[in-house]
């Protein structure tokens, strides 16, 4: 049954680019992370409001930790996603998640960068060798670095920076409380 979620999972991540932009050249960006955003936070309440059984949701929640969930909500949806959705009227599908590949690599930078970490040689070679492999894909033929593109793929790119802190400020509270709960 895992194989099964993984293969949806997978088929719903590898279309997001492609839906987007067309989304995005039909409705208004702002309207579409409006709906989006509505529809996520009414699925998200109804599991919780089926795993918590109450209806106060947000009595998990230490005082200490809101202000950095408030983070989390801004850094998730006003910034990355709007960008996001703004960034693919302007670029390709295939740039845009290109981009999106390199979180793994934008997750760690940050994490040297503002935890004073020092990466290792081979974690700093791995860091530069994707960034490298990025480049060239994106100079080859299928992604396009025309200069109509270039809005575009600054947007996503900024919008991929925020996704990944994102991802390494909300590790902490998803350990504490739970992938779920977090992202709801």
């Amino acid at each position: 049954m895992v194989y099964f979620y993984l293969v949806i999972q997978q088929l719903i991540g590898s279309t997001t680019h492609i839906v987007a932009q067309d989304a995005s050249e039909h409705v208004e960006p702002g309207l579409l992370l409006l709906l989006r955003a509505v529809g996520a936070s009414l699925v998200f309440l109804m599991i919780l409001f089926a795993t918590e059984k109450r209806w106060n949701i947000f009595h998990k929640v230490a005082r200490e930790d809101m202000g950095r969930m408030v983070l989390l909500g801004l850094l998730n949806v006003p910034l990355n996603q709007l960008l996001f959705l703004h960034g693919i009227k302007y670029t390709t599908p295939a740039n845009s998640a290109l981009l999106y590949a390199m979180t793994p690599a934008m997750v760690f930078l940050f994490t040297a960068i503002l935890h004073s970490d020092r990466p290792s040689f081979k974690k700093g070679l791995g860091i530069t060798i994707a960034f490298v492999g990025v480049g060239i894909i994106m100079s080859e033929r299928g992604v396009e670095l025309r200069p109509e593109h270039t809005l575009g793929n600054i947007l996503i790119f900024v919008a991929v920076m925020a996704w990944s802190l994102f991802t390494m400020l909300g590790r902490p509270l998803v350990l504490k409380y739970g992938a779920v709960y977090v992202t709801a």
